[in-house]
Formats: C-alpha cells, sequence, structure tokens
C-alpha cells in the first residue's frame, strides 16, 4: 500500500479509500471504467480520468501596468491502469490549455515575474497547450512486503505510510507533506519523477527509497522530457505511534539532490557576476525527520507537528550549510457546531547573512509543491520565518472552509526574497527566484480564505481568497502595499 501512496495512483485494490487531496488539489478515486473482460491470469484494464477548469485574478503589489490580470487554465488528465495481485500498470496523460495569459506580468529587474500568469507566459513563450505522458510504471510485489516500481511517476515525500485516521491524515496531507519533494500539483503542468521506487511495508513500519530524474512540466505545458541533470535521492522509515486514545506517526529521512546545470544561473544573495562566474555544480545532502500524533482528551482532541531538516554539501563554488524546522500545535473541541479545529504554530527557513564569506546558508527546499504551505504563493520555504494562526470549520459533510492568517518575515535581511517551487525546465529557469530585500526583514501579513465544496459525488468546487499586506521588503520592491490572489475551481472526474 505504500508504495501506491507515495505515488498517488489510483490502485483500487490497495487504497480504496485514500483522499487525493495531496498535490494541492481535490482528486479522490475517481469512478473507473472496465474496458476488457477480465481472463484466468489477469485483471481488466481500467480507464477514468478529470477535467479541471481554474479562473485565477492576480492583483500584484503596486498598481504597476502587468500587476493585475485574469486568466483560465484547463487540465485534462486520462488514466488507464490494471492492478493483478503481484504488479500493476499505470499510464496517465495530461492535456493543458491555458487562455488569456497577459504579456505584460513580467517586469524589468527588481520586480520580474508579478505571479503564476507571468510563469506560465515566460516558460512558454507563447504556446497555450500541450499533451505529455504524465505517468507510466510498473509495479511488482517481490515476497510479502517489498513492492518495487519503475517509470514515471508522482512522488510526495511525508505520505509515505497512509493512515486510517482522517484527521491525521489531514494533519499530514494538508501540513506535513511535500515540504521537500512533491508532484508540484497545483499548477496545470505538474511533475513527475523518472526513476525507481523501493518500497517495505510492515504493520507498524514503511521503508521507501526513491531514485529518479524530475520531469519538465509544472509551467512549461511540454512535460515529455527529463531534466536528466538533475537527480534525487531519497529514503526514509516511517512508524506508526499508537497508544490509548493516541495516534500518529515518526519519520527519518535523508535526500541527496544534485544539479549539474552548469550554465544556469543560481539564485542567490551574491552579486550578479559572481553568480555568472559559478558553473559548479551543486550538491546538498539533508537529514531530516517528523512527528506527528494526536491525543484524545476529555474537552477534545489535540495534535502536536514538529518537522526539521539540516543541510550540507556544496552550492556550486561555495560550501553549503543550512537548517529549518516548523512546529504547530491544534484543538479541536468536542460537540461544537461546524467542528471547529484551531491551529497554530511557527516555521523557520535558514537564509545567508553574508553572501560574501564563500559559505552558503540558504534552506533550499529541493523539489516541493510550495502552495500547500505558502496558499498565497508569492514566497517559498527559503529565507523565511513564518508564524500562522488558522481555523478549519465543517459547516457540513460536503463543506470544508480554512481560514488562516500568517506574520511573514526574512529570516536574514542579507538575503533576497525568495520564491519558486523548484527545477521545471532544463533550460534556461533555475527553479527559484529571488528579489533583493533592501536590507528588512519585514515582507507582510496574510489573510486567506479557502471553501472546498462536494457538490456532487464526481465534483468538486473550490473557492480561495488571499490577501497580502506588504511591508518593508515588498514595498523597496514593488512600492504598493497590497496584493490580492482570488481563483474559482471546479474538477470533475469520471
Amino acid at each position: 500500500m505504500g508504495f501506491d501512496c507515495c505515488l498517488g495512483t489510483v490502485l483500487e485494490s490497495l487504497a480504496a479509500s485514500r483522499d487525493r487531496r495531496a498535490s494541492g488539489w481535490a482528486l479522490p478515486q475517481p469512478t473507473a471504467k472496465v474496458v476488457a473482460a477480465p481472463t484466468a491470469s489477469s485483471s481488466p484494464w481500467r480507464i477514468s480520468g478529470s477535467i479541471r477548469v481554474r479562473e485565477e485574478r492576480w492583483d500584484w503589489f503596486g498598481a504597476r501596468r502587468g500587476n493585475h490580470y485574469t486568466f483560465s487554465g484547463f487540465a485534462l488528465r486520462l488514466r488507464a491502469e490494471r492492478q493483478n495481485v503481484s504488479d500493476g500498470w499505470l499510464f496517465e496523460l495530461r492535456a493543458p490549455f491555458l487562455l488569456g495569459l497577459t504579456k505584460d506580468a513580467t517586469l524589468p529587474a527588481p520586480a520580474g515575474q508579478q505571479g503564476h500568469g507571468a510563469n506560465y507566459r515566460d516558460a512558454n513563450q507563447g504556446q497555450e497547450i500541450g499533451a505529455w505522458l504524465k505517468q507510466g510504471f510498473y509495479r511488482r510485489a517481490v515476497g510479502s512486503d517489498l513492492t518495487v516500481g519503475v517509470g514515471r511517476f508522482e512522488f510526495s515525500d511525508g505520505l509515505e505510510l497512509s493512515s486510517r485516521d482522517v484527521d491525521l491524515q489531514w494533519l499530514k496531507r494538508e501540513r506535513l507533506s511535500q515540504r521537500l519533494i512533491g508532484p508540484f500539483g497545483f499548477t496545470h503542468g505538474g511533475r513527475s519523477f523518472d526513476g525507481l521506487l523501493f518500497s517495505r511495508s510492515r504493520p507498524k513500519e514503511q521503508l521507501t527509497t526513491l531514485l529518479a530524474a524530475p520531469t519538465q512540466g509544472v509551467f512549461d505545458l511540454d512535460g515529455m522530457g527529463s531534466v536528466e541533470s538533475v537527480q534525487v535521492g531519497y529514503g526514509s522509515v516511517v512508524r506508526r505511534i499508537h497508544g490509548k486514545r493516541l495516534e500518529g506517526e515518526a519519520r527519518a529521512f535523508a535526500i541527496q539532490y544534485a544539479d549539474r546545470r552548469g550554465r544556469v544561473l543560481k539564485s542567490d544573495s551574491r552579486p550578479l557576476a559572481k553568480r555568472a562566474a559559478d558553473g559548479e555544480p551543486i550538491s546538498i545532502q539533508t537529514l531530516g525527520a517528523h512527528s506527528a500524533v494526536l491525543k484524545d482528551l476529555p474537552l477534545g482532541r489535540v495534535d502536536l507537528l514538529a518537522w526539521g531538516a539540516f543541510q550540507t554539501g556544496a552550492w556550486g563554488q561555495q560550501s553549503h550549510a543550512a537548517g529549518a524546522f516548523a512546529i504547530e500545535t491544534g484543538f479541536q473541541p468536542r460537540r461544537l457546531p461546524w467542528k471547529p479545529w484551531l491551529r497554530a504554530g511557527w516555521s523557520r527557513y535558514g537564509g545567508d547573512g553574508n553572501p560574501a564569506d564563500g559559505r552558503h546558508e540558504t534552506f533550499f527546499p529541493i523539489l516541493p509543491t510550495p502552495r500547500i504551505h505558502a496558499r498565497f504563493p508569492f514566497y517559498t520555504l527559503s529565507n523565511l520565518s513564518d508564524q500562522f494562526a488558522e481555523v478549519r470549520l465543517q459547516p457540513d459533510r460536503r463543506t470544508t472552509v480554512r481560514l488562516g492568517a500568517h506574520q511573514l518575515r526574512l529570516a536574514k535581511s542579507a538575503d533576497l526574497w525568495y520564491a519558486g517551487g523548484g527545477v521545471f525546465q532544463d533550460l534556461p529557469s533555475f527553479g527559484y527566484s529571488g528579489k533583493p530585500s533592501g536590507g528588512q526583514t519585514s515582507l507582510g501579513c496574510v489573510l486567506d480564505l479557502g471553501v472546498d465544496r462536494r457538490v456532487a459525488g464526481d465534483t468538486d468546487l473550490s473557492l480561495y481568497s488571499g490577501w497580502a499586506r506588504g511591508s518593508d521588503v515588498a514595498r523597496g520592491t514593488f512600492g504598493g502595499r497590497g496584493a490580492l490572489y482570488v481563483f474559482l475551481e471546479l474538477n470533475r472526474r469520471w
């Protein structure tokens, strides 16, 4: 079961109740259609799919031309799969289409790209439609507990071990997973991995190993190719925590990341001439752990989540050493209307306090899905301090409401304000961009509201609105104080 959870696939016999919102948008179990009668030696092929439509409005900081625009995106997914007792196949086609991209959403430095519309426009040079093989892999059970997979698949760190506890699974999916490796499923292109995946499942433990290269995609509408100059290796062990009125898990993990694209300009706080002259590869080792537990008390349910990671290695010509942590807690009082879940926490991702000392100390998020942890994605998990409070409500079984507030600061004033989600092209994009801090640390505050509604058994509707009040760092680049991001999304499965 762990292998399929890592891949985010729909192998029904192993994952009939798996929730599919991990990549940032809803993809519950689709209704599969049998297109071939089973034989004595194999199960039937099953066909399923989904269509997602999203209208986005971006009002970036300030009032310059190009800061305000609306565009539409469509993402069609078609999949064919077959699951036998000991092995299985899955093929998935993805076809995104964009409409209404503006030509004016990228401004001269240091302002740069103004939201995702600019990212799509610059990555595709006017192209607005694409189609490619998003997933195509073969998995096989070896013995009683080992599963081996090869091919193209999706992967989300932190979701290796599925939980039957609904609250624990939500906590992992929405507040823990994909901080460092994810499919970036919120974008219309998304990310996959070409490589090998090994999973050993035991009653209380899950061991996972990944060796792969990321594919193109995300903002690029040509996601067929791999970025072969970038490789990632991942290994983790996850153990269940179970006790009297207690549910949880603990994970230890290690990641090896290498980027040998010597012609790509690195995003860091060194002067442009220094970065342009640095054609050496990036090689980063990350060690980390997390623990997530929920405890039932007479007045309600309490949860505690802790996550941390330390990095070492080489950032081109510089040595690299950086760290990050997150700690969060929540409370669900019993017998109240709308089932409130109150949460608060603090996370910090290291920054570089001295760009001239030959040591790179900015935490590198590797290949994450940023929007899970930055719902208004004008920042990323790098050189950042994020204090937040949030309430989750359920007016009825079909509706979920999330209201949140974030106070954002840069970890180091000498470093940059970073945004992005990792490599998605061989050239020319590095995957992250940085804007000057102006010697300040106060980035701003964010208030947001999200409403998700299951309007039918196979159709979801989502509305999100995020407002950011820019402080010293944002005003230094854009002048204006506020930014607004609104989208309405429809997702239908069959």
